[in-house]
């Protein structure tokens, strides 16, 4: 059996099963593997299951050991939680109203966009909701058992949440002034139709549980005209080998010529979320000719553009604008219970991971924590891009806890945990310096 880590999943509404790992075998089978002792190798066919069932895969591959899986599911507008581990039995909540934790309800509401009520508010949650407590205790635990057992930590928790809830997981507590995104690198992902395979309809894009280096130099388009702070991003840019563009003819003209190894894209501007997919956009708020038009490109017109490179290179995408790590659900295309946003677009196209944010970001902030991120890199560059953002959580957390008293520290730590990763969750940098020498 390969080295990979499987979901399943079957819901009572017929929510169709999809292979979180290419290649790898269902719980179904796994099951009956276990209970009839068979020796052989070859996989059988599985039948659905309830979504009621509860059950304990064992997997004894490196990676079951290492990563975990948390389904979040909507129905009737309640939602679940269901946890899944190798050596740990299966977690699953009741159904239950959501929680209004999503950074969008609270900063839309007069008087209640400060960092410190989002950030208690989901401190109340953590501590008092019943799910959230069971969540907790099943990954307090599974981490005391792989380091009694295995004298491992878990390396990385798989977040597929198809609500719309927005619940920013990443800030839940684990223990006392440790939060779950602080603590254990986390990987969003979704469901994500292959483009690629005509044959098979269902098929969904896997993720690679396998250490992926991403080397080369930076493609970024910075807008500086109306964000101030984006200069300081470009500082933080040229500090590598890069193209920057500022203006987006520019920038969008240059892509299809690539054909040299881009390690990461990044992106530095306004971002959009509407109320309607054509509404999801990035671009610049500056007036052309006094008739107020924007210039904003679209998540619809970005499928006309060529992204070829990403197919041919292994790239991560880094979208520094507010909104871009939002998902809005899809009912043009395809059925509802797909979810489409920045993250999922680059994906499709063949990014290797995509860095985005779940609301607005102050023009500050988003400066400095791009420095962060690239200094963290720096220090640190054996560390996953998942691992890399799980320090600038905890390195927000510590900075919060030591000065509670600071505007400055809630402000940071608020908007730190609003970054989040989608991708393979072993990507790692090897970003090309100035100077032109490739990173080894």
């Amino acid at each position: 059996m390969a080295n990979n880590f499987t979901q399943r999943i079957t819901s009572s509404q017929n929510l169709q099963r999809r292979d979180l790992l290419a290649d790898a075998m269902s719980p179904e089978e796994l099951i009956q593997k276990k209970n009839l002792q068979v020796q052989e190798q070859n996989a059988v066919k599985s039948e659905a299951i309830p979504i009621e069932t509860t059950f304990s895969v064992k997997l004894e591959q490196k990676f079951a050991r290492e990563l975990a899986i948390l389904y979040v599911e909507a129905q009737d507008n309640l939602y679940r939680v269901r946890a899944h581990h190798a050596e740990q039995q299966t977690l699953e909540t009741k159904f239950n109203s959501p929680p209004v934790l999503s950074y969008s309800k609270h900063m839309n509401k007069p008087n209640s966009h400060l960092p410190d009520i989002i950030i208690g508010n989901m401190r109340g949650f953590s501590e008092n909701k019943a799910e959230a407590r069971q969540i907790r205790g099943w990954l307090i635990r599974l981490r005391k058992t792989l380091k009694e057992k295995f004298q491992q930590d878990l390396s990385c928790l798989i977040i597929n949440d198809r609500t719309d809830f927005e619940i920013p997981w990443e800030m839940m507590d684990l223990s006392t002034n440790e939060h779950l995104g602080a603590s254990i690198p986390t990987v969003r992902w979704q469901d994500i139709p292959d483009p690629d395979n005509l044959d098979e309809a269902d098929r969904l894009i896997p993720i690679n549980p396998h250490r992926q280096e991403c080397c080369g130099e930076i493609i970024a388009y910075a807008t500086t005209k109306e964000l101030t702070h984006v200069r300081e991003e470009v500082k933080v840019i040229n500090q590598f080998k890069a193209n920057l563009f500022e203006e987006i003819c520019e920038f969008s003209s240059y892509l299809p010529q690539v054909r040299h190894d881009v390690a990461l894209m990044y992106i530095a501007n306004h971002g959009f979320f509407g109320d309607d997919i054509s509404d999801v956009t990035f671009g610049e708020e500056r007036k052309f000719f006094n008739i107020g038009k924007e210039t904003r490109t679209s998540l619809m017109q970005l499928r006309y553009w060529n992204f070829s490179f990403l197919k041919n290179c292994d790239t991560v995408v880094f979208m520094n604008a507010c909104h871009s790590g939002r998902l809005r659900r899809d009912y043009e295309f395809q059925t509802s219970e797909f979810y489409i946003g920045f993250p999922t677009f680059f994906l499709k196209k063949g990014a290797r991971g995509v860095i985005g944010t779940l609301e607005k970001v102050n023009d500050k902030y988003a400066a400095q924590i791009a420095h962060n991120f690239f200094q963290e890199y720096r220090s640190n560059p054996e560390l996953s891009v998942p691992e890399i953002l799980r320090n600038l959580r905890s390195q927000a957390a510590k900075k919060l806890q030591s000065g509670v008293t600071k505007p400055e520290n809630w402000e940071l730590f608020f908007y730190t945990f609003m970054y989040v990763y989608y991708g393979n969750p072993m990507t790692v940098l090897r970003l090309t310096p100035s100077g032109g020498k490739p990173h080894v």
